[in-house]
């Protein structure tokens, strides 16, 4: 199965006061099983949480800034929930700086109520380096299609 981050920035539609529910809606019904449909905000969307709730996804957000949120909404089950991060088609440098500056920004992945999953090429030494200097465990949890998933935990 070839998992897939379906993105839709909707900020320049919120700053300049417009309305973007239809668009999530639409880009919401080719979001597959498995696939992630990622959501770039200038705020929390909560009415949104329950909206898509009902239709089956469940959501992880991650804050960058006060005025910028990605919230990835899944289908697919867990115990926890997850926040997907494709790094497939970065080098190793930009891999692990990605992931270096997206454990801070997940909201709930400090006390533990959030995974993250990292699509990596290979699982690569300076990976598992990051992950000692922040104090958090990282797991090989399989290959598709030529790469590697990666569950971060703290």
């Amino acid at each position: 199965m070839d998992r897939q981050i379906m993105d839709l920035d909707v900020r320049e539609i919120l700053r300049a006061k417009g309305e973007p529910f239809q668009d999530i809606m639409k880009a919401v019904t080719h979001v597959g099983q498995t696939n992630v449909f990622q959501l770039h905000a200038t705020f929390l969307p909560e009415p949104l949480f329950r909206v898509l709730g009902k239709l089956g996804f469940g959501h992880v957000v991650a804050k960058y800034a006060e005025d910028y949120y990605a919230v990835q909404f899944c289908r697919e089950k867990s115990d926890k929930p997850v926040f997907y991060s494709d790094l497939r088609g970065l080098s190793t440098e930009e891999a692990t700086a990605r992931t270096e500056s997206l454990l801070p920004a997940i909201v709930d992945f400090d006390n533990g109520k959030v995974v993250i999953e990292l699509w990596l090429k290979e699982y690569i030494q300076s990976m598992q380096d990051v992950f000692v200097q922040k104090q958090v465990h990282g797991t090989e949890v399989g290959k598709e299609n030529g790469y590697v998933r990666v569950q971060i935990t703290k």
